[in-house]
């Protein structure tokens, strides 16, 4: 898999370069070094980022950045993604997001309801700064 294309909501990438370049990379290399998208939890784990599922947490957390991956059929998958990541911003759990989702390219040989990028960006850029008002990264993959 590979990075096709990201978006920085309210600064969340210009966050990671300036102030955790190390975990921006350590993002970029876990998707790199996967074939699917049902290998990413076990990459993570590998690069020693926590699992906070079971605690309705996020996917996975590191040093103030949560990582969120969707790639399932579940339409409000993505909502909830953003939602988790404000939660967290809020509570002062987190400084930044990662949301990562399919391209939709890639989407399309997945689920038919599966969320993915572009659809994301376009609601995101459509509420502006409004919702969700945390420092976001939306990161699109694809084979």
């Amino acid at each position: 898999m590979r990075v096709a294309a990201y978006h920085s909501h309210l600064g969340g990438w210009e966050y990671l370069q300036v102030r955790k370049p190390e975990i921006w990379r350590e993002i970029v290399a876990a998707i790199t070094s996967i074939d699917s998208p049902e290998e990413m939890s076990e990459c993570f784990g590998l690069l020693g980022w926590q699992s906070e599922k079971s605690s309705g947490g996020s996917d996975f957390l590191k040093q103030g950045v949560a990582v969120e991956a969707y790639f399932d059929n579940e339409p409000r998958a993505a909502y909830d993604c953003l939602a988790k990541h404000l939660a967290l911003y809020v509570r002062h759990s987190i400084d930044v997001g990662v949301g990562i989702l399919p391209m939709k390219s890639i989407q399309q040989k997945l689920l038919s309801n599966a969320p993915y990028y572009e659809a994301e960006c376009r609601r995101l850029m459509r509420e502006r700064r409004g919702l969700p008002r945390a420092p976001l990264v939306i990161v699109g993959i694809k084979c």
